[in-house]
């Protein structure tokens, strides 16, 4: 099982502009015993512009940890027995919110992630999600 706990601050600087910045935890919860304690923590800021009443868009960097193996896909990895790591990167993305009804949002995300990587590894994650504002 694998939650992720989210806490997202916006500070508002003028009536189109924000600072938003959103430190994020996904444990790895292990539902039998032996397995080990992975997990991955990051924090994601950027400014939040508002371009109109009904859209905005917010650029961002984050910096990134995760704790567990890692494996090339490509690798029998059944055969070896890989060591826990601790890596660290740096990430950049976009996102957007258009809100096309009064408690309704729509915030497509793209992310990349994987800057400065030791093991090489990236990633391009794009996401949609439907927001119900309260």
């Amino acid at each position: 099982m694998t939650p992720t706990l989210t806490y997202a601050l916006r500070l508002k600087l003028s009536p189109d502009l924000a600072f938003e910045t959103a430190p994020s935890l996904t444990p790895d919860i292990a539902l039998k015993r032996g397995k080990d304690f992975v997990w991955s923590a990051s924090i994601n800021a950027g400014p939040l512009f508002q371009l109109s009443p009904l859209f905005s868009l917010k650029p961002s960097v984050s910096f990134e940890m995760d704790h567990g193996r890692s494996v090339n896909v490509l690798s029998n990895f059944n055969d070896i027995d890989l060591p826990l790591e601790t890596n660290t990167s740096f990430g950049v993305g976009a996102s957007a919110i258009w809100s096309f009804h009064r408690q309704w949002g729509f915030k497509p995300v793209y992310r990349y992630s994987g800057i400065g990587s030791k093991n090489d590894y990236s990633a391009h994650v794009l996401t949609a999600d439907f927001v119900h504002f309260w």
